[in-house]
């Protein structure tokens, strides 16, 4: 084990502490245009899911489920068992 440490952890392990110490380049633009992107492919999942339980759940009310919760996502997959 300790060659092991010694041929590896210890190397990375000075690597890791080398970039905190000097820090990495992180491309603003880039990280802000993903998030944009992030968002847009939430929304559209999102809706897509509610279309999913609006055509499934037929004449039952889902206006108002929320698909950030839990409580109401277990009701929905596993309340029949």
């Amino acid at each position: 084990m300790w060659d092991f440490y010694q041929e590896c952890w210890l190397p990375f392990g000075e690597v890791l502490t080398d970039m905190e110490r000097e820090g990495m380049h992180v491309d603003v633009d880039h990280m802000i245009a993903i998030e944009i992107k992030a968002k847009q492919d939430l929304d559209e999942k999102r809706l897509k899911f509610m279309n999913f339980l609006y055509s499934f759940q037929q004449g039952k009310n889902v206006d108002h489920f929320n698909p950030s919760s839990t409580l109401q996502l277990q009701q929905l997959l596993f309340a029949p068992c």
